[in-house]
């Protein structure tokens, strides 16, 4: 079956509208029904995972009262000054509660290191990556994709997956925590054929949506890949990728895709 990952959590479609990159949205998603949510994170200037998509603040971040300046970069602001952006801790936390009052579901999330060469606050020794590890192997969480990830028995274990498009930070989380699942971010256009066959010991190929075409498929399968597409807003779309064998399809729309497979 293929899981439906709430892209950002269920913001787009959830009553009322949620903040993307929020305990909030993620646990909407997981009520709705999808399998699981994206995210991405970033680190405060005291060392502090947080939920953002940007380097910098926004405009949105502005309004919420945050205190700061738009154009801070994420990296150069404290905790204290970024409390209306949710954490890794206190979502894993709130996640896993959920995990534990849910029969039957084992929630995936896919947590994607925002930490990229070229942006503000990247470092080459990779801190995030290292805090990420930690965090997620002190949280106890489980693989995804992973030997066994539908078998009995896993309920209320909520399963990760880390994903980059830095692939040298995925190498550097798995010398840290070498049982967590990694998955390779391609951005559209991207060799595809070069990512499959580099070593890095990713479990995934998250490739653009447009470039996911049977040929991606064959050749990920043959290399031992599990392919998740992003971002698949086109429930015929999110319909055909599935039946190419997509182990999962990243959505703005989780609610429609989920009924587009008949969930």
């Amino acid at each position: 079956m293929t899981a439906v990952i709430a892209h950002q959590g269920d913001w787009l479609e959830a009553p009322g509208g949620l903040e993307p990159n929020s305990v909030d949205a993620v646990l909407a998603g997981l009520r709705a029904g999808a399998d699981g949510a994206e995210f991405d994170v970033r680190m405060s200037a005291d060392g502090v995972v947080v939920m953002h998509h940007d380097a910098h603040i926004g405009a949105p971040d502005v309004s919420a009262g945050c205190g700061l300046r738009e154009g801070t970069a994420v990296y150069a602001a404290k905790r204290a000054d970024l409390g209306h952006l949710s954490t890794l801790t206190e979502l894993l936390e709130a996640v896993g509660a959920w995990a534990k009052e849910a029969k039957g579901r084992s929630p995936v999330l896919n947590v994607e290191l925002k930490d990229l060469p070229g942006e503000p606050g990247w470092d080459e020794p990779h801190t995030l990556a290292r805090l990420v590890a930690r965090l997620l192997m002190d949280a106890g969480v489980g693989q995804w994709p992973g030997p066994g990830v539908d078998a009995p028995g896993v309920d209320g274990l909520v399963r990760v997956v880390v994903s980059s498009f830095d692939p040298e930070a995925l190498v550097e989380l798995r010398r840290q925590a070498p049982r967590l699942s990694t998955g390779l971010l391609l951005a559209a256009g991207s060799d595809w054929r070069d990512a499959i066959s580099r070593s890095g010991g990713w479990r995934a190929l998250h490739p653009a949506h447009v470039d996911a075409g049977p040929e991606l498929f064959s050749a990920a399968s043959a290399a031992g890949l599990a392919v998740v597409p992003w971002t698949v807003d086109d429930t015929s779309r999110a319909v055909a990728l599935a039946g190419m064998g997509a182990a999962a399809v990243i959505t703005n729309r989780p609610r429609s895709v989920l009924a587009a497979l008949g969930r």
